[in-house]
């Protein structure tokens, strides 16, 4: 992405977190999250078939999707494995969501599409370069590390 990017006209004198936001693009990882939690809408709306994720609805929190536990004694690659599984990776994304787009039902993928896009444009989206890492606020630009980076910030600031 960053060398296709970069051929466009008027994009290659600017760093690459620069062109992502004028191109209006998410990077790799960004979409691929994304995509991990419209497909898991999908299955708690029962638009495709459901692999086994288990939902539930708490009268404070909304709804939320049941993380499966990893057994303590497996070897690590087993857990490694797991933890970057769609059945773990997925609901944990999904659950990051604000209580109002977890609780987005009955309507088309699109809307749903719209509410999300519209939460994830106030969350930074910056791909890990090397040599650029000391530029970037999260330990990583996974939405789990930079919601809790925007928290942490907004925390500092009160």
């Amino acid at each position: 992405m960053r060398n296709f990017t970069y051929r466009i006209d008027g994009m290659k004198h600017k760093d690459y977190w620069q062109r992502l936001s004028d191109l209006k693009i998410y990077s790799q990882g960004r979409r691929q999250e994304r995509y991990h939690i419209i497909y898991a809408w999908k299955i708690l709306e029962n638009l495709v078939p459901n692999p086994g994720l288990n939902s539930t609805q708490c009268p404070r929190k909304g709804r939320l999707i049941k993380i499966p536990s990893i057994v303590k004694k497996a070897p690590c690659y087993v857990k490694s494995l797991k933890e970057s599984s769609f059945s773990v990776r997925a609901p944990k994304l999904f659950n990051l969501l604000p209580k109002q787009i977890r609780g987005i039902n009955g309507c088309t993928v699109e809307i749903f599409k719209q509410h999300l896009d519209n939460f994830l444009c106030g969350i930074r989206d910056e791909p890990r370069i090397s040599g650029y890492s000391a530029f970037c606020r999260g330990s990583s630009n996974s939405l789990m590390d930079m919601i809790k980076s925007k928290a942490d910030n907004h925390v500092d600031h009160i």
